[in-house]
């Protein structure tokens, strides 16, 4: 996720990325957990491991293919340095964290061998860890979920909406056109590596969106509009070690809540949880912006802006329950 000088957001693509200069990171998280079971003999027969990134190096959605990218070559790595066990992979809080790559005008060769690379480096990071490993003290099992209601703030006016509206119905116009020039819209932005025809179909579920919540205002019906979501949230303790799973696609700033608030020695954050229909969900400082990510709602016709503090109540839910496992 970017932010520009005047305060507005944008999706950040390799493209603008490199605009940046230099090799630009931003802000990412960059703990790589690994937890192994030990068998009898002493050595290790399964190893949970975890990062915090999304694995779209390869990823063109114009142009798909079929790679498992940087965290299964990363696992193999791991799974090879001893002897072949299984490893399992947990997906952190990516939420607003893209990739290297993403959407870059590489052949797929080149993209895929960036994900092989990739992978080798987080491989080689985990393989690292799985040497210095702390023995748990507790060796017991405990888990629980629960579903987080998050509520949402009420349909935005007419004049808004309609606005909004109009300005999709211009953009595509110009996409029609084939003008090449037509980046941005209600708060979107779209990548100069993609089609003006992808471009326009990518910006049309916001008018569906956008007539979806106006219908609540012009047929007097605010009273039916959606008031909350609820999120599934859950918490598994093995040991020492606290796992917090998120049934959405959240952002950064929830992982680091609970690894924060935590009173384990070890909490690991997950996003991606079981089947996921609610998209992306910011934490309170993102919450309001209007990048894809942040107002990923958009591109639903069930859900509106979240209240603040947004996500955070997922965070302090999964941070409670840990607390509760580990009583």
């Amino acid at each position: 996720k970017g932010r520009r000088a005047d305060g507005t957001t944008y999706l950040m693509r390799e493209e603008d990325r490199a605009l940046l200069g230099g090799d630009f990171s931003g802000d990412i998280d960059d703990d790589a957990f690994v937890v192994a079971f030990i068998g009898r003999n002493g050595k290790p027969v399964f190893f949970l491991a975890q990062f915090t990134g999304h694995p779209a190096t390869v990823y063109h959605a114009e142009f798909p293919v079929i790679h498992a990218d940087f965290p299964q070559v990363a696992c193999d790595d791991l799974s090879r340095a001893y002897g072949g066990v299984p490893v399992g992979f947990l997906q952190g809080c990516a939420g607003e964290m893209n990739s290297k790559g993403l959407l870059s005008l590489d052949p797929v060769q080149r993209k895929a061998a960036n994900a092989v690379r990739f992978g080798h480096y987080l491989g080689n990071t985990w393989i690292g860890a799985a040497k210095n490993l702390r023995f748990s003290k507790r060796n017991d099992l405990a888990s629980c979920r629960e579903l987080v209601p998050l509520s949402f703030r009420n349909v935005p006016s007419e004049h808004c909406l309609r606005r909004e509206i109009a300005d999709v119905d211009d953009f595509q116009r110009r996409c029609r056109r084939g003008d090449r020039t037509a980046l941005t819209c209600a708060g979107l932005n779209a990548a100069r590596t993609m089609s003006p025809k992808y471009r326009a179909a990518l910006i049309k579920p916001i008018k569906r969106w956008a007539q979806w919540a106006l219908r609540f205002r012009t047929a007097k019906r605010l009273k039916a509009a959606p008031k909350s979501v609820r999120v599934e949230t859950a918490a598994i303790r093995i040991g020492d070690v606290g796992i917090v799973g998120l049934s959405c696609e959240p952002f950064c700033g929830l992982g680091r809540q609970v690894k924060r608030q935590s009173i384990l020695p070890v909490a690991i954050p997950c996003g991606y949880m079981d089947d996921t229909d609610v998209g992306y969900i910011p934490d309170g400082p993102n919450n309001g912006d209007m990048d894809y990510q942040s107002s990923f709602y958009r591109y639903t016709t069930s859900l509106l802006p979240y209240k603040d503090p947004a996500g955070d109540l997922l965070a302090r839910a999964g941070v409670r329950m840990l607390k509760k496992l580990t009583a």
